[in-house]
């Protein structure tokens, strides 16, 4: 391993701490979706007449009726991303290998155009599969992790389950650095991946045919 690449992963819990100092940045703000626009297929940007994405007793309420995403308007490169969401009453628990699903995407191309689903790399918030990578449109990274090609896409699978049971809060952190990816669930690292093609972009919110609560998405850049 280079030393460069080593020095980094050795400093990654730092970086962890170093963030948690720092002020975030509210991509979502309790309040409406100012700093994101809105994306359903077969629709125009910002057109949601079936209200897929809305804000209620400052939580983020996505129906999963229909494909789409919400997206910021701004690209982002090096950060930890911390979110805190929960299932809807319609989630069941499977074991059942997962097809690319609910998700946070990151590092989204941002010279793409609107489609389902754009160039980027995919924080799979599945049940049972929490933290597993999907890397969509000719993306990939170097991984340890057990992985599997399907749908023309590379599926990197999380090592452990650290779900809370039932409709319990999750808190999932996104890491990037350099070109090296890493995700926790609830404060257990579960998915690690370098020498990532994809380094900035945009972040989406999935909508895919899953009932999704967020109350808290920040970002904390390096």
């Amino acid at each position: 391993m280079h030393m460069r690449k080593l020095i980094i992963l050795t400093m990654l819990p730092l970086m962890m701490y170093s963030c948690a100092g720092r002020k975030a940045i509210r991509l979502f703000n309790g309040k409406n979706l100012d700093g994101w626009y809105t994306y359903i297929e077969n629709k125009s940007k910002n057109s949601d007449p079936d209200s897929v994405f809305t804000v209620r007793n400052e939580m983020l309420h996505i129906s999963g009726k229909e494909k789409g995403y919400m997206a910021t308007l701004k690209d982002f490169r090096g950060f930890r991303l911390v979110a805190e969401f929960k299932w809807g009453s319609d989630t069941i628990h499977s074991d059942e290998p997962p097809i690319p699903g609910t998700g946070i995407m990151y590092h989204v191309c941002d010279t793409c155009s609107d489609r389902i689903w754009p160039a980027g790399i995919e924080c799979l918030l599945e049940p049972a599969h929490c933290g597993d990578f999907w890397l969509l449109g000719g993306v990939d990274m170097y991984t340890k992790n057990e992985w599997e090609k399907a749908w023309k896409m590379k599926h990197i699978l999380r090592t452990e389950n650290f779900e809370n049971p039932g409709d319990a809060w999750n808190t999932i952190e996104i890491i990037s650095r350099d070109d090296i990816m890493r995700h926790y669930i609830n404060g257990k690292m579960v998915n690690a991946g370098e020498y990532s093609t994809a380094r900035h972009g945009r972040i989406l919110i999935q909508s895919n045919g899953r009932e999704m609560i967020f109350r808290k998405i920040d970002i904390y850049p390096f």
